[in-house]
């Protein structure tokens, strides 16, 4: 009997890496239904907000679903979140048993929805190659002890490394292609993080609009309230929400004329002088940013990849040499003093796009559980 149930666990364990990183900070998770030894039904958690893994398959199986056993890599969810609980569509589809590999890591969840199946009628099998399981939860897992937001830098590039020329031109480093995958990544995303250099550099919208989908919250991190009230971010703010994360001791008069404007103040504790990214990144985490793309500039992103806070990079990088000793790079800051303490990332891919741009990204390996507990002065 077991190898019976390895056998389709293995084919929803094949199935679950469909939903790749689109998924995030939700793990990657695939279901299967099977009746009478066949296959009826099939499905993986595809993107971050839309159905998880066992809807799809029981979406597929249909009436076929009564009787059946379902397996799926992860024990189903028991609460509504973003797409309602699980458990509950598996009881309505009259599912006979469930198995499933890795038991909900999340401690407020953890065995409820076995129970609730249980207490349904239905039989519950666990554990079953739970192992082979345990790596799609990576980021999942530490997204849940981190108590951060999950978070990706991304940044465009030319070949030799620069986001801008000497003169601060950066429009356009990439093809066009690459910039609808960044609006994209806009899309899927809670919230667009940017430091106030980058604003005061390129005035930016931070907008999606090369693609179709909502707009993110657009996040500045801005000790100082430096941002002109006659910026592109602060005129839109009554159209588009608008943050600006400050020192406790900025302008109050500045912070009033952003408020009036439509953008949202929110203070945090300062760390040498500018603000302390752990706290911020708590907080946003706290008022319901779970996805945020970092898009720079350099010094916050060197920042947050030193403090442990960035789980993924993402670099579209164009097939042009702009040089320049004094041209910004997309990662600043002190940097490492020995190439042997280089950031190396894990799960590297490389992906060439339509005008020549190459998408290389990775995860960036032990995002520390423990926010800030690398070394730093605060």
């Amino acid at each position: 009997m077991i190898d019976a149930l390895e056998t389709w666990m293995k084919l929803a364990l094949l199935i679950a890496p469909s939903g790749k990183w689109r998924v995030a900070p939700n793990p990657r998770v695939g279901a299967v239904v099977v009746k009478n030894g066949e296959l009826v039904g099939q499905g993986a958690h595809r993107w971050y907000g839309g159905p998880h893994a066992e809807v799809y398959a029981l979406t597929q199986a249909g009436e076929r679903s009564r009787g059946a056993t379902l397996f799926i890599t992860l024990e189903p969810c028991s609460t509504p979140g973003k797409t309602g609980a699980c458990v509950d569509r598996i009881i309505a589809a009259g599912i006979q048993r469930v198995v499933y590999g890795c038991t909900d890591p999340n401690p407020e969840h953890k065995g409820r929805g076995a129970a609730r199946l249980r207490n349904a009628g239905i039989e519950v099998i666990e554990g079953i190659l739970a192992g082979e399981g345990a790596p799609l939860l990576d980021g999942f897992s530490r997204h849940l002890e981190s108590g951060i937001p999950w978070v990706v830098a991304k940044w465009a590039m030319t070949l030799d490394g620069k986001i801008a020329t000497p003169t601060g031109d950066s429009r356009w480093i990439t093809s066009l292609d690459s910039r609808r995958r960044g609006h994209r990544l806009r899309r899927e995303s809670d919230g667009v993080l940017v430091g106030v250099g980058t604003v005061l550099a390129d005035n930016p919208d931070l907008t999606v609009r090369l693609v179709k989908g909502k707009n993110p919250v657009r996040i500045v991190m801005d000790t100082h309230l430096r941002t002109p009230s006659h910026f592109k971010i602060v005129e839109t703010a009554n159209k588009e929400p608008t943050w600006f994360l400050t020192g406790e001791s900025a302008s109050q008069e500045k912070a009033e004329g952003l408020m009036k404007k439509g953008c949202k103040v929110i203070r945090v504790r300062v760390c040498e002088n500018r603000v302390d990214l752990v706290t911020a990144f708590k907080h946003l985490r706290g008022i319901g940013m779970d996805r945020i793309l970092l898009e720079g500039g350099g010094g916050l992103t060197a920042e947050a990849i030193t403090r442990g806070l960035v789980h993924r990079v993402m670099a579209f990088v164009a097939p042009k040499i702009s040089g320049g000793a004094e041209a910004k790079t997309p990662v600043e800051g002190g940097g490492v003093s020995s190439m042997a303490d280089a950031l190396s990332l894990t799960g590297l891919t490389v992906k060439q796009l339509s005008g020549g741009d190459l998408l290389i990204q990775g995860s960036v390996p032990g995002t520390s559980s423990k926010p800030g507990s690398r070394p730093y002065p605060c």
